[in-house]
């Protein structure tokens, strides 16, 4: 799978999220409210501190979610990170 900046539909979702799951340990999360615009979009602000279960190697982040709805449900997903 990988980890793309925008994911599109509930597999893609599902299957990103597998991929995360399957090579990262979440050491900590933190989870900033959300911010939403409109009735199809909200964001959310991640703090990550995790470690990549292939190399060992350890990352404290953050980032940025928007979450794309339609009939109630998430369909699109982008992240956005600090250079």
């Amino acid at each position: 799978m990988g980890g793309g900046l925008k994911t599109l539909g509930l597999a893609g979702i599902h299957g990103k999220h597998d991929w995360w799951e399957a090579s990262f340990i979440t050491h900590s999360l933190t989870v900033e409210r959300p911010f939403c615009h409109g009735d199809d979009r909200f964001a959310v602000i991640f703090g990550m501190d995790t470690e990549n279960k292939t190399t060992g190697e350890r990352h404290q982040e953050r980032e940025v979610a928007v979450y794309h709805v339609s009939g109630g449900k998430i369909v699109r997903e982008e992240f956005f990170y600090a250079g």
